[in-house]
């Protein structure tokens, strides 16, 4: 699932999403509605991109309860769980996507940078390269994931297979990284 990553182009230049886009992914969201029975995390990423798409005030009713959920559930879990959702989550690693997680982000920076380092260990560069956004994202909101986190992402490029979705996250991190410091 793409989600707001469907929106990249205008999320990467901080840009309103094009009313063309905007209406296609409105299509898509009508003719595949998310509702309460599905996973919070697919909940998360339908408001958010429902959200940039819209013209209501945001974030949605819809958003801030499934941000509720989530992080009631992530709260006392531990950085296995937190790692796994959080890479689920990997679209709506920007920061005008997660403007309701970041705090959480560094909050939970450390668990991310287990769960990153865990992923590079064992070799599983998708999982690493979706963590890598969340790892920047939590690095500019001043989260310390303990570890070097741009030779990560360098380490994900050169060894993560070059897939376009992996190459997706990185650039992601990349941006996050480059576009700002640390708070």
């Amino acid at each position: 699932m793409l989600g707001c990553d469907a929106l990249a182009p205008a999320l990467s230049r901080g840009t309103p999403v094009a009313p063309d886009e905007g209406e296609t992914v409105r299509e898509a969201l009508r003719r595949l509605p998310v509702d309460g029975r599905q996973p919070v995390e697919l909940r998360m990423i339908s408001a958010a991109v429902n959200d940039l798409t819209s013209s209501e005030p945001v974030p949605s009713r819809a958003a801030h309860e499934a941000h509720a959920e989530w992080a009631r559930r992530v709260d006392g879990s531990d950085w296995r769980a937190l790692s796994l959702s959080a890479a689920w989550l990997a679209p709506m690693a920007w920061p005008a996507t997660s403007t309701l997680l970041a705090p959480c982000a560094a909050r939970w920076a450390q668990g991310v940078g287990r769960g990153l380092t865990r992923a590079l260990l064992r070799r599983d560069f998708a999982f690493a390269a979706r963590l890598t956004r969340w790892a920047a994202l939590a690095w500019r909101e001043g989260g310390d994931v303990g570890l070097d986190l741009p030779a990560a992402v360098e380490y994900v490029e050169w060894c993560g297979a070059g897939g376009p979705v992996t190459a997706l996250h990185t650039a992601v991190s990349r941006h996050l990284l480059s576009s700002g410091e640390a708070a």
